[in-house]
């Protein structure tokens, strides 16, 4: 009795699982869209060939299937859930993406279906290995009833969709990521609920191949990607203000005297000192002053480099301001500063920390490749006319769970000035 519960649980994932492949097959572009409907469709392919890709690393359909998949603490129901959600809710695709019902019989009058060429192969082997599936399983799949396209006519609008696609199935990769492809090792190193080991799947996180692997970028790409994180008026308060007078700050990076000083020794603290060190006193008393003066002076470097010993360092900074931009007061600003700040300093990370915008930037990079090699170089800089989506709140808390488990960061030390100026919790 307790395999065939085993089977039947597994039975409802993959059934669920089904139900979201199949979804993938509804959406169909404007024909108005021009080469823009190459874009829609290489995009939409990359979701779904990463679901057909993680399906078969964890051997979803197999009979020695993943057990991590029958693990109750790990909501992977709740997260197809979402998923279908967003492809097949009718009142959410045609209010918020601005997409337009179409019965199947009328595709060509309103638009082409979005071909999935590259995930094929995996398409075709996911539908044998289903069928096989259901056999094992004695049980047939109920029929979902009628179905309409929905047709893209918002490039922008559908973004968002793929956005919050990729959201959801980055956290299935990391939830249950990939084990060995030897059948062997990965039935010896399957873990089961009632493991006494400690169950660490939120705390692995796998890079994200697209089809073909992990590809350079141009450097304007790169830089792109980074403007994208980054905000105008990121620097500002830092700039605006106002630098010591002479030798007014120098005894802070002075060694301490011993006990008379009333304040921890700070040239001790940068030199080898852990977690965070607190400057605190009344408005208007010059710790911004303060702040500034020691992340600009170069005794300040000289310290934190014997801290950083053999690693690299990355010395950052973040200026709350209470009367200035939403970006300078608010937690979500801090963010993109650090996060702007560390993939400058570790550019190589990019495709780790922000799958998407990074698979957005390889397929314009590829799209303006092949117009190049179709004949002479235009007048005109392709790469500098391309335009990539803002990081959302759910890429960035995801980017700050990629750095939380990476090696190879070095050490970082940020000079965070006006807390106080903090606007919300």
């Amino acid at each position: 009795m307790e395999a065939a519960g085993l089977a039947i649980g597994i039975f409802g994932l993959a059934g669920a699982f089904k139900d979201i492949i199949d979804l993938f097959a509804l959406f169909t572009a404007s024909r108005s869209m021009g080469r823009d409907l190459t874009l829609l469709e290489t995009k939409l392919n990359i979701e779904k060939t990463r679901l057909l890709q993680w399906a078969e690393s964890v051997r979803l359909l197999a009979a020695d299937y993943d057990k991590r998949l029958d693990d109750k603490r790990l909501p992977l129901a709740n997260m197809f859930a979402c998923i279908r959600v967003l492809l097949g809710d009718a009142s959410r695709l045609k209010e918020r993406y601005d997409l337009t019902e179409a019965p199947a019989q009328g595709l060509l009058d309103e638009g082409q279906t979005l071909y999935a060429r590259d995930s094929a192969p995996l398409m075709e082997k996911f539908v044998c290995d289903f069928a096989a599936f259901q056999i094992r399983a004695c049980q047939e799949r109920p029929s979902v009833g009628a179905r309409f396209k929905w047709v893209i006519r918002d490039k922008d609008k559908f973004q968002s969709l793929l956005t919050e696609l990729a959201y959801f199935i980055s956290n299935l990769k990391e939830m249950v990521p990939a084990l060995s492809c030897n059948p062997a090792e990965r039935r010896t190193n399957l873990k089961r609920p009632n493991d006494s080991e400690d169950d660490n799947h939120s705390a692995y996180f796998k890079r994200v191949r697209l089809p073909g692997g992990t590809q350079p970028l141009n450097d304007t790409l790169v830089g792109k990607i980074l403007q994208c994180i980054r905000f105008h008026c990121m620097d500002d308060r830092r700039l605006n203000v106002s630098t010591a007078h002479d030798s007014t700050f120098e005894w802070a990076l002075r060694p301490s005297n011993g006990p008379t000083h009333c304040w921890s020794d700070l040239v001790q603290w940068l030199s080898c000192g852990p977690g965070v060190y607190w400057v605190h006193g009344k408005a208007g008393c010059g710790k911004s002053t303060l702040m500034r003066y020691l992340y600009d002076h170069a005794t300040t470097n000289k310290l934190l480099s014997q801290w950083a010993g053999s690693e690299t360092l990355l010395v950052g900074s973040h200026f709350f301001w209470n009367l200035g931009k939403p970006e300078q007061k608010t937690q979500q600003g801090l963010q993109r500063s650090i996060i702007y700040q560390i993939l400058s300093h570790k550019r190589s990370m990019i495709s780790e920390a922000l799958p998407r915008i990074y698979a957005d930037a390889l397929t314009a990079q590829h799209d303006v490749e092949q117009r190049l090699a179709l004949g002479p170089p235009p007048v005109v800089d392709l790469y500098s006319a391309i335009g990539l989506e803002p990081l959302s709140a759910a890429e960035i808390d995801y980017a700050f769970r990629v750095f939380e488990q990476a090696s190879g960061l070095g050490r970082i030390c940020l000079f965070i000035d006006g807390m106080d100026e903090f606007e919300g919790r």
